[in-house]
């Protein structure tokens, strides 16, 4: 063995020596996200000389609205766009499921995943020969480390996680069902050399930037680093030997291991560790364009396999996409293979019979138990008594019935199963629409619009809360109107109110449901047309989209909607434009303050003044010379947009086509 590894070593160092050779000139590309703190990056670009290193930070410089979601998803199409390989990837935020901190980003571990599957972002998360994960339980395993479910749970609530959402993270670090976080990652970073992570409790950014200027004291020659990593990638016809190789001497010989030794680091291969038939499995059963015959039979895969307890929170999320009343014969065949698994079966039945700290968690066991008839009617009825009767014989936990009502809105599958709320527990319902607290007291009227027996005395009560005084409740309120069964008038005299709310919250409630309240069309248009002009954005710009989805552009609209191309809000403006290039025709004026837009100091609000004048049928010479105009902008964004727009209008000046020709390789 001791001459494998000796040989072993001297391929690789040969295969380095030519790819370092290789590459002398060629700048190294660091990839950062950074979540929450710069410091690791910082101290990166304080060690790597910018003539032979680049530094492309992908989260945008701000955060809005509109990227809260999406941003990941366009960094990734603007880095395939631009051709960016990510030599190494730095990922810095607190992890507990998601990336999250001080930017207000959030990173979501499924995010990533999907990105990966879809192989849409591989320049990010396929190229990096090393990947450093800065946040705690980046690659943890499902082993106890100082926490438990519990305490960990206990402390992501205090921290102002959803309990829902703390239950998941919980039970994806430490429950029996979910994958390991260190095997998503491993596979969400497949053609990775080096993954660096910690299995518990990481350091802070200020703390961690010592430990990694220790390291670059050390071990000076990045560049080095990365080659001897490549060189290993390269050498795929030896990945067991590698694996074995790295398995004996990773202790002892990573000298970045090394460094943060007093912490809870820890490594990965994935082109080793990797396991390919299961990521393949696992894409397939998410991918909502493929046939529901495949995504079924790659969760038997799943299910199948030895792991099959980690991949039931998969199987919850495919089979509550199935509509159990309209199954067809092929699906109702995949159904009973998945059914037919006597090992999982008896292993899911045994965590549902066990007392469990996590009632959601044990929610969604039953789902799939229920699915896949491993419990009958009588069977699931009994199970989702036991957790309701423990929830609401705790009546002086108010906590305790709130959790109760959640589980009822969320789980209605079991509506007519005995987890109901029961008449004789009325008193503690109004004992929680008594409660100091807006969201315990919303959390009541959400349950009471669901499970109250009497449902005009429910409705009654429900609209008496519109005078409470938190926002919050009032909108639940109007949120729960188009629900009711009272009259037209009732309703719409309650919307009508609440658009005149003090609180911009409840205002924005109102346009969201004035159109299932009962008011006719006209009446709708001339609250909106008022509410155009509100103080607060969220209610312009919910205004305009209501608006445009509702009613044909007319005179009156279009005038509103030119005075809203002049708003401060960037928001207010991408949504005028898009009322605008929603009508039927656009005369030469309302074409030439859109093209003005062309030049607007926002990029999203400039993408849309391209996609809009695009989409006209005639386009006037000025419009297509401000598109044209942009084809040279900075931004690929804005640079792509116009071109598209050309595309689609196919103006006839030679000088424009030609301009077109050069920038194509530069668009998306």
């Amino acid at each position: 063995m001791m001459m494998k590894a000796q040989n072993l070593r001297a391929i690789t160092a040969l295969i380095s020596a030519l790819l370092i050779q290789q590459n002398a000139l060629a700048k190294s590309t660091i990839c950062t996200i950074s979540i929450n703190s710069t410091d690791e990056k910082k101290t990166f670009e304080k060690h790597l000389d910018s003539k032979a290193f680049e530094f492309i930070e992908l989260t945008p410089p701000e955060l809005s609205r509109k990227n809260f979601r999406s941003w990941f998803r366009d960094a990734c199409a603007k880095a395939t766009a631009m051709q960016t390989s990510c030599d190494a990837l730095i990922i810095s935020g607190h992890f507990v499921g998601d990336f999250f901190g001080a930017s207000g980003f959030y990173l979501p571990l499924e995010d990533l995943e999907a990105e990966s599957c879809a192989q849409t972002c591989n320049g990010v998360l396929k190229d990096p020969k090393a990947v450093f994960l800065f946040g705690c339980n980046t690659l943890a395993t499902k082993a106890k480390d100082s926490r438990n479910g519990q305490s960990y749970y206990e402390m992501l609530v205090e921290d102002g996680f959803e309990p829902s959402l703390a239950e998941a993270f919980s039970e994806s670090r430490y429950g029996p069902t979910g994958q390991m976080n260190s095997k998503r990652m491993l596979n969400v970073f497949s053609n990775s050399s080096r993954i660096y992570g910690f299995d518990s409790v990481g350091p802070l950014g200020s703390h961690v930037s010592k430990m990694i200027d220790n390291y670059f004291v050390k071990n000076p020659d990045f560049a080095n680093l990365l080659q001897s990593l490549e060189a290993e990638r390269s050498a795929k016809s030896m990945s067991s030997l590698l694996s074995q190789f790295e398995k004996q001497n990773n202790n002892i010989q990573d000298a970045f291991r090394c460094s943060l030794k007093d912490t809870n680091i820890t490594c990965g291969n994935g082109i080793c560790q990797k396991d390919a038939a299961i990521q393949s499995s696992v894409c397939m059963t998410r991918d909502k364009s493929k046939p529901l015959e495949q995504r079924l039979t790659a969760l038997k895969t799943l299910l199948d396999g030895k792991d099959a307890l980690a991949f039931v929170p998969t199987a919850q999320s495919l089979l509550a996409e199935l509509d159990e009343a309209a199954l067809s014969d092929p699906i109702k065949r995949k159904i009973k293979e998945l059914r037919d698994n006597p090992r999982l079966k008896a292993a899911l039945l045994t965590l549902i019979r066990k007392p469990y700290q996590f009632d959601r968690q044990k929610m969604k066991w039953i789902s799939v138990a229920r699915r896949l008839s491993w419990l009958n009617e009588a069977e699931t009825n009994a199970e989702c008594w036991k957790i309701s009767k423990r929830l609401l014989s705790e009546s002086t936990d108010l906590r305790k019935i709130e959790s109760f009502f959640k589980l009822n809105i969320e789980f209605s599958e079991f509506r007519k199963s005995n987890f109901q709320f029961p008449a004789s527990h009325k008193g503690m319902l109004m004992k929680l629409l008594k409660s100091p607290e807006p969201e315990w007291r919303s959390t009541a009227l959400r349950a009471l619009a669901e499970v109250g027996p009497d449902m005009a005395k429910t409705q009654a009560l429900i609209s008496s809360f519109y005078k409470d005084p938190a926002p919050e409740v009032r909108s639940q309120v109007i949120e729960l109107l188009p629900g009711f069964r009272s009259s037209g008038t009732e309703r719409k005299t309650l919307v009508a109110t609440a658009t005149h709310d003090p609180d911009p919250r409840v205002r924005r409630t109102a346009v969201a449901v004035m159109g299932r309240t009962g008011m006719s069309q006209t009446e709708q248009v001339t609250k909106l047309l008022g509410l155009i002009n509100d103080s607060d954005t969220g209610v312009r710009v919910a205004s305009i989209r209501v608006l445009t989805e509702t009613v044909p552009v007319t005179p009156e609209i279009q005038a509103r909607m030119l005075d809203a191309l002049k708003d401060i809000s960037p928001d207010v403006r991408y949504y005028a434009i898009v009322s605008l290039g929603a009508a039927s025709s656009v005369d030469e004026r309302v074409q030439s303050l859109i093209a003005d837009r062309l030049g607007d100091n926002n990029v999203a609000v400039q993408v849309q003044a391209a996609d809009s004048l695009g989409r006209m049928k005639t386009v006037t010479p000025k419009a297509i010379a401000a598109l044209a105009k942009n084809l040279d902008n900075g931004d690929i964004d804005v640079r792509s947009a116009a071109y598209h727009a050309l595309e689609q209008i196919k103006p006839a000046d030679p000088q424009i086509q030609e301009l077109m020709s050069k920038v194509s390789n530069r668009v998306k």
